[in-house]
This record gives structure tokens, sequence and C-alpha cells, in this order.
């Protein structure tokens, strides 16, 4: 039979190599173009052949897509990405936003959460998109500083003790919210002026929106290496 029969569809290859994890690409895809070539010798033919390699690649593609791992990391950075986009509402709110957007009591009172759950924020949010607004009502040095520092320790500490994920994500969240947990004690403790509030309430959010995508980061890398079966703590 004429060598160029004995390719497999060069499409289905492709997804193979997009879709497997790399420990097990070369393994597969050479037991794959193996039993095609031998169904092709048995089957003398090619269209019954590229058939079986599509129906198995896509059959291998589907269950390496649709594994544990991959689903917690799609939903890590979907997550992560989602945060995002609503804390840069919320921190564009407290700069732009009118008067009456902060009449509400939970602006003083440390239940600032309740924000989200406001009409008048999603109301915000769909005419606040189509504006091009200045950044720098994200930058705070305060909160840089925090973040810098949190991400840094929480690198040299999974550096040094290789923590699997869900205790890396423990720690990770630890950091992230300390800010959040010291303003909502601090709103509820204090009695604050305008003034004062809302700086305070830039340095609950803004920690958050600077770590949110360095942390997705290394999580979903862990997750993607928690084959491996590391200890919790090594």
């Amino acid at each position: 039979m004429d060598n160029k029969k004995s390719n497999p569809p060069k499409l289905a290859k492709l997804l193979l190599n997009i879709s497997l994890p790399k420990h097990v690409k070369d393994e597969i895809c050479g037991d794959l173009e193996e039993e095609f070539n031998l169904y092709i010798l048995k089957e003398k033919g090619d269209v019954m052949a590229n058939r079986w390699f599509w129906s198995q690649s896509l059959t291998t593609c589907i269950r390496y897509l649709f594994i544990k791992q991959r689903l917690l990391s799609a939903l890590t950075v979907i997550l992560a990405i989602s945060i995002l986009a609503t804390l840069y509402v919320a921190i564009t709110s407290l700069s732009y936003a009118s008067k009456e957007f902060f009449n509400d009591d939970f602006w003083y009172n440390g239940n600032i959460h309740l924000l989200f759950f406001e009409p008048k924020f999603w109301s915000f949010t769909s005419n606040s998109i189509f504006e091009s607004l200045p950044l720098m009502h994200l930058v705070d040095s305060h909160s840089a500083i925090w973040a810098c520092l949190a991400l840094l320790s929480l690198f040299k500490l999974d550096q040094k003790y290789q923590f699997n994920t869900l205790i890396f994500s423990i720690l990770s969240l630890a950091l992230m919210l300390s800010p959040y947990l010291y303003g909502v004690i601090t709103l509820q403790l204090s009695s604050l002026s305008n003034k004062e509030v809302g700086p305070l309430i830039a340095l609950m959010w803004l920690p958050i929106m600077y770590m949110i995508l360095p942390i997705a980061y290394l999580t979903v890398k862990k997750l993607t290496n928690s084959n491996k079966n590391r200890p919790l703590i090594s």
C-alpha cells in the first residue's frame, strides 16, 4: 500500500497535541499511530482507518479535557477574571460614582459586600464599562506593598515546603483577604468619616485585585502538576 495513506489525519494529531498532558502525549500518540497503521494493513482501507483515528482521538481528548484537574483549572481562571472585573468596577465606583451611591449604611459598618447585591452597582457597572476612565484610582502604595510582600512570602514558603494545592490555596486566601478582614474589623469598631472610609475600602479591595491573577496562575500550575502526588509538606 502507498505510504502516503499510512499517515493519520493531521488535524486529529494536532488536536491530540493540544489536548493531552505532556507526560502522556508521546505514549498515547505513538500507540494510536501504531494501531492506525495496523488497522490500514488489516482493513486495507484508508477511509475507515481515518474514521477510526478520528473517533479514538476525539474520545481521548474529551477524556483528558474533562478530568478533575482541568475542570478545576478552568474554574479557577474564570473565577479570578470575574473577581478582577467586579473589583475594578467596585473600586471605580469609589472614585467616580455620585454622592447618592454612598448613602447606604453598609459603607460604614463593614458590610460592604452588600454592595454587590445592589441594583445600583450593576447599573453603574453597565455604564462604566463603556467609559474611558483614567486608571490612577487603581494605584495605592499601601496595597501594592502588601500585595508584593504577601506574594513574595507565599512564593518563598511554597518553594521551601512544597505545599499541595489545598494548603497553598488556604494560605493564599489568608494572605489575600487579610487587608479585607482588617478593614471589616476597623469599620465595625470605629466611627470613620467619609474621607477615611474611602481609602480604607480601597485598601480592602485593591490587594485582592493585585494578587488574584498571580495566585490563580500558581494554583493552576499546581493543579497541572498534581498528578505527581506530592506530600502535603516535604
